[in-house]
């Protein structure tokens, strides 16, 4: 990987690199918003550890049982 941002970079350029953690994710699992925007939605986070992903669910707050993305 350092290889391949030093392919990005001009001679004696810099990169900041900023490493991912399921950490974070994991520890605000279940945290739910209600969004106010049109239409009100209900936005989710949550962590799949299995695949070691964040995931983020938005469901409309009027259907809560009925996932959009």
């Amino acid at each position: 990987m350092p290889e391949r941002i030093g392919g990005w970079l001009k001679p004696g350029g810099t990169a900041y690199v900023d490493v991912y953690t399921l950490w974070y994710w994991t520890q605000h699992a279940s945290f739910a918003r209600e969004l106010t925007h049109l239409p009100s939605l209900i936005q989710t986070y949550d962590s799949d550890a299995d695949d070691c992903r964040p995931t983020d669910t938005y469901i409309p707050a009027s259907e809560p049982a009925q996932t959009l993305i």
